[in-house]
């Protein structure tokens, strides 16, 4: 099978999963959200839905570049077998 075949279909596959976000209020008012399982995907905002689309730009965009490496892309909560438990917090 072509690379570019199989690029799209595990891009497509990626892109489909829901992996969990992180948001929370930071004491300068600002929204702060990450991908917990996208390690470097994440970002800050005056709004909830800038917020949102910002990181579902990055998210698509780290996706991408992964696959284009031909590097691993993690599942969904694959952060939890790490240790990590997810907790909210608040940002200082």
């Amino acid at each position: 099978m072509p690379f570019a075949v199989l690029f799209n279909r595990k891009l497509k596959h990626f892109l489909r999963l829901e992996y969990p976000l992180t948001v929370i209020l930071s004491d300068d008012g600002r929204y702060r959200g990450e991908y917990l399982d996208l390690p470097g995907c994440e970002a800050c905002a005056e709004r909830p839905a800038d917020l949102y689309a910002t990181l579902e730009r990055m998210r698509r965009e780290w996706i991408r570049r992964r696959l284009s490496e031909n590097r691993t892309v993690p599942f969904p909560n694959d952060h939890l077998k790490h240790g990590d438990t997810g907790t909210y917090r608040r940002a200082s």
